[in-house]
């Protein structure tokens, strides 16, 4: 998993704090996943994330990738 913000995104602290939202949500999310083992890069483009509309939207991504596990 790789999280990539482009350099007009704004300062170093508002890209690394992005990044690490989306680091913690997909901590959170990877439980849920297929265990196939899939390469995921996430490019970054919406300020001023939050966590739990990111977790929804993340998690919803995933869902239409197909590589949520629906078993659970």
């Amino acid at each position: 998993m790789a999280v990539t913000t482009p350099r007009n995104y704004g300062n170093a602290v508002e890209r690394n704090r992005t990044k690490r939202i989306i680091r913690e949500v997909f901590r959170n999310i990877k439980e849920h996943l297929k265990p196939d083992g899939y390469d995921l890069l996430f490019v970054v483009y919406k300020k001023n994330l939050e966590y739990n509309d990111t977790f929804s939207e993340l998690f919803s991504i995933c869902g239409q990738a197909g590589i949520i596990n629906v078993s659970e």
